[in-house]
């Protein structure tokens, strides 16, 4: 029984295990099932799956993760994903994210960046869940990502599009915009490098409004040229660059380093209305940072909208502009411009209208025409609503004011963007000044008429004060004005203005009153009469005109009293000096003398001081010439006396030489020679007012010149008038004329004395200057070099611009008639010329006067010298040639000569010498000759003989040398000169000296 029941048992056991294993089978191939079905889904799936444990070990790792990170799922089981493709700045996030799950949180998304195998790193996304047991212990832990790099990247480039044309719309300027595309590409890569380059077609530059750059400075605008942005630029297509596409471009020429050599370079064109307008460029220099294709087609992505940005700020900054030339025409346009509606109400107005209206634009924008008081012009207005234009010319009286203008207005219609009327645009003219100046311009034409007769009628008339008595008949009957009067001004005793009434003309002489008579036939002082006013003013140049009613009281109180409701009064200048004025007066009515009557009586003002100052020069030209003609006649004299002194002095000599004349006979010859030294004394004399003297150069120290020179000027100056010398120390030496020099500080402290009536300080100093670039730049006349400077300065009454100006012409003077002939400074401005010197005036009205002589310093220093010691008379045997027109001049000298044993040929003049010298060909040791001969003189003989035989010796005599003598002859080698009248011992040193040279 228990056998059966044993085997039955065993029986049952076999059958349940039997079926167990069975179904232990068909699990397992149930399972396998699933397994392959899951294996086939989850390597089919386009999803990231990762399936990690409770360790966070990775236990599945499909197709999708395999082909994004680049490795099998062999190599990666059994380790976590956080050490091995997340980066390590987010390593802490994605553990804690784990350690939740592992908790049994539930967190639904989950972003994090996986690294390939390559390097690159990918956003994904991921969703997670638990995989728990019953005992809710988790068991895995399974991640499906998407990966969302691109989506995230096209994100951020849409928003950094919206960032750069919202900012479009707000800024004023494209560089105001630059600084926002560089922050909003900045969210998308890594743009720390990176620039805006424009090409300027017109100059073929590129330009660089932006340039951030870790390594370089903006660059200068420059040409294209072989750049990586010219390449852009010129092929115009986006390129991104390694270091070995960069080789290869530099290898087939199309581009060459240029600033500093980068690893990456990114560069888009930036197309603007179908032209290529610049270039947008990012670069690396960091091996760590790489750029993609993808990154080249975000950032051309973005060059898009950044151009058209560019585009739209431009065009909005053109259109502000426009608007603001506009608003700048129309608020500062010298006419009036309104806008109107059709309601005829003004819509808007510039300032220049609202001035005629006599309001201001913020009170009549508003207003209705229909308020004005005036309108007249109102036709016009409606025309423009008409369509058409309208016209209106006329006399306004605005709606304020007693102001009456003459008003031209033109409108037109004003249109909608359909072309419909909405209303009118006016512009408006005030030509009131025109309308006025039509009416004064008849009285102006005759006052011009007037004037330009003036000067004729003045020149040609006999009698000066009834040449200018026809002239104000004329100017009074063309103004219209009551009378016309001229004054002449004169110095009263208290150093002042006094006005002399010269001549009057009077439209009506009843109108004339007894004081009026009165008041003109005394010498008026302006001062006295509260005029002080009159004198500051026109001595100025100024004018004064107006009503009566004007002025102040004391000119006022004047005029009234003399019936005269309105003056104008103009100064009269000669010679760039207050003469006087021409006054006119209106006993008739308060007139406002217009632009165009001032204008024009100035003229007339000015016409009768130059046919004045024309009568002066006259005047003084024909003193000029007699003071000429005197000179030429003293100096013609001085000549012919020194040939008679010559021989007289020649004859004394050869018989005081023969010997053997009793004491009477032996004094009476000293006496004739004496009063022959006395003759050629008073002759230097005579020759130096003539200006006849011999000029020589030789070495001057000016401070040794002003000791023996300040002295005697002391005795022409008056005791009132102290003299200081301020002489510098080591004061450099001149080639001058002493007695030049001596004339120019004579004429510089007679004119300082002349300009000190009252008394007053003459200061003469020296100094030695170096005149620079810098001094030449600001004073047109100066020279540069180094100069020796003299100046002499007065305390005195000074000169106006006009006197200084003209003070160096000849014959101006400031002086009164008779008290000066002008020439003293014009001498002293040709003797400094002469010596290749400057001079110049500083000085101010009022304020004294300071002469400045500048004299080229020399290099020459005078000759130490002691007693001198003459050697004796020494003659010779040398053969000389006398030429000299003067017989008995000729005759003295060929004895003198002959007796010293030299061999003496003569001629009469300078003809007659040339033969001799063609039949002695040449031959001769010495010619002495005279200057100033009948048929040839001395410098065309000096030339001739020159010419056949170079070098032959000179020895000039004369009464008197030209300055033009002197310049050709003086500074030749070879060539002296002996002034007539001269003894024997002298010319025979002279001549011995010349022989040996």
């Amino acid at each position: 029984m228990h056998f059966v029941l044993d085997v039955m048992m065993g029986v049952v056991a076999v059958g349940v295990f039997g079926l167990a294993w069975v179904a232990l089978r068909l699990l397992r191939r149930r399972l396998s099932q699933e397994e392959r079905f899951l294996s086939t889904v989850l390597s089919t799936m386009n999803a990231l799956v990762v399936v990690l444990d409770a360790e966070g070990r990775i236990v599945r790792f499909n197709a999708a993760c395999e082909r994004l990170t680049g490795y099998s799922e062999a190599e990666v089981k059994g380790k976590k994903p956080w050490e091995h493709f997340v980066p390590e700045r987010e390593r802490h996030a994605v553990t804690s994210v784990f350690k939740q799950l592992k908790g049994g949180s539930f967190q639904e998304e989950f972003e994090n960046h996986w690294i390939g195998r390559d390097g690159r790193e990918r956003l994904i996304a991921w969703r997670n869940a638990s995989v728990i047991d019953e005992r809710d212990t988790v068991q895995l832990v399974v991640a499906t990502g998407i990966d969302i790099t691109e989506q995230r990247r096209m994100d951020l480039a849409r928003h950094a599009l919206y960032t750069v044309s919202e900012a479009a719309q707000q800024v004023s300027t494209p560089d105001e915009l630059y600084p926002v595309i560089h922050r909003a590409l900045g969210g998308v890569m890594d743009v720390r490098n990176f620039f805006v380059a424009l090409y300027d077609r017109q100059a073929d530059l590129l330009r660089f409004p932006y340039f951030a750059d870790e390594r370089m400075e903006r660059p200068k605008p420059m040409p294209p040229g072989r750049t990586l942005t010219g390449y852009v630029l010129r092929t115009g297509r986006p390129l991104l660059t390694s270091p070995q596409v960069f080789e290869k471009l530099v290898s087939s020429g199309e581009v060459e380093l240029v600033g500093e050599p980068a690893v990456d370079w990114l560069g888009v064109p930036l197309r603007i209305q179908d032209e290529i307008a610049g270039v947008m460029a990012v670069q690396s220099y960091d091996e760590t940072i790489r750029f993609s294709k993808d990154d080249l087609g975000l950032v051309a992505f973005v060059a898009g909208e950044v151009a058209r940005s560019l585009e739209r700020v431009k065009a909005s900054l053109a259109l502000r502009e426009r608007e603001a030339r506009y608003r700048q025409l129309f608020e500062q346009a010298p006419v009036g411009i309104f806008h109107y509606g059709r309601d005829l109400v003004f819509t808007a107005c510039n300032t220049a209208m609202a001035e005629m209206l006599g309001s201001t634009p913020e009170r009549i924008v508003g207003l209705s025409m229909y308020q004005l008081r005036d309108r007249k012009f109102l036709p016009a207005i409606e025309a423009a609503l008409a369509g058409e234009n309208g016209f209106y010319e006329g006399w306004y009286q605005p709606t304020t004011g007693d102001r009456v203008i003459w008003g031209v207005l033109r409108t037109t219609p004003a249109l909608d963007a359909e072309g419909r009327i909405t209303g009118g645009i006016a512009i408006v003219e005030d030509e009131t000044r025109r309308k006025d100046a039509e009416q004064t311009l008849a009285r102006r034409n005759a006052i011009l008429e007037a004037v330009s007769s003036a000067g004729l009628r003045f020149l040609e008339s006999p009698n000066p004060e009834d040449a200018i008595a026809d002239v104000l008949e004329g100017l009074g009957e063309a103004t219209g004005v009551s009378g016309v009067h001229v004054f002449k001004n004169l110095t009263a005793p208290d150093g002042g203005v006094m006005s002399r009434h010269i001549v009057s003309w009077m439209m009506d002489t009843t109108l004339l009153p007894d004081r009026t008579a009165r008041v003109l036939t005394t010498d008026l002082s302006p001062r006295r009469l509260g005029f002080a006013r009159w004198e500051r003013l026109m001595s100025a140049g100024e004018t004064i005109h107006g009503p009566v009613a004007t002025l102040p009281v004391s000119e006022r109180r004047l005029f009234r009293g003399l019936g005269i409701r309105s003056v104008a009064a103009f100064p009269i200048l000669v010679n760039g000096g207050w003469w006087g004025f021409l006054l006119f007066e209106d006993r008739q009515q308060e007139r406002d003398w217009t632009e165009l009557e001032v204008g024009a009586l100035q003229l007339a003002a000015e016409t009768l001081g130059v046919a004045m100052q024309h009568r002066i020069m006259e005047t003084q030209l024909e003193g000029a010439r007699k003071m000429e003609a005197i000179g030429q006649l003293a100096g013609g004299i001085a000549h012919d006396f020194n040939n008679l002194l010559m021989a007289i002095r020649g004859a004394v000599e050869r018989l005081e030489g023969r010997g053997g004349l009793d004491s009477e006979m032996g004094e009476g010859l000293r006496l004739i020679e004496e009063m022959t030294e006395r003759a050629a004394a008073m002759t230097r004399r005579l020759l130096a007012f003539a200006r006849r003297q011999v000029i020589e150069l030789t070495p001057i120290q000016l401070n040794q010149l002003l000791e023996r020179f300040v002295p005697a000027i002391r005795r022409m100056i008056p005791e009132n008038i102290s003299i200081d010398v301020i002489p510098a120390r080591d004061l450099g030496w001149v080639m001058a004329d002493p007695n030049q020099m001596e004339q120019i500080l004579m004429n510089l402290c007679i004119n300082a004395r002349d300009a000190m009536p009252q008394g007053g300080t003459i200061t003469i100093e020296t100094e030695n200057v170096v005149v620079n670039g810098e001094f030449v730049a600001t004073h047109p006349w100066a020279v540069k070099g180094r100069y020796v400077l003299f100046s002499v300065t007065d305390t005195g009454l000074g000169m106006d611009e006009e006197t200084r100006r003209r003070a160096f012409e000849p014959f101006y003077t400031t002086k009164p008639q008779g008290k000066g002939t002008g020439m003293g400074l014009a001498t002293v401005y040709g003797i400094v010329k002469q010596h290749g010197g400057m001079v110049h005036i500083y000085s101010e009205r009022g304020e004294g006067t300071t002469i400045k002589v500048y004299l080229p310093q020399s290099e020459r220093r005078a000759a130490e010298v002691g007693n001198k010691i003459e050697g004796p008379v020494v003659g010779g045997s040398e053969a000389m040639l006398i030429v000299e027109d003067d017989p008995a001049v000729r005759e003295v000298m060929e004895g003198l000569l002959s007796d010293l044993g030299y061999e003496v040929l003569v001629a009469e003049d300078g003809r007659e010498a040339l033969e001799t010298l063609r039949v002695r060909r040449g031959r001769i040791d010495l010619i002495i000759s005279d200057i100033v001969m009948p048929a040839m003189g001395g410098k065309e003989l000096f030339d001739r003989a020159n010419e056949l035989w170079p070098g032959i010796p000179f020895l000039f005599t004369t009464g008197y040398s030209e300055n033009v003598i002197h310049n050709q002859f003086v500074k030749k080698e070879g060539i002296s000169f002996l002034t007539k009248p001269f003894g024997r011992d002298v010319l025979a040193r002279k001549v011995r000296e010349m022989l040996e040279r």
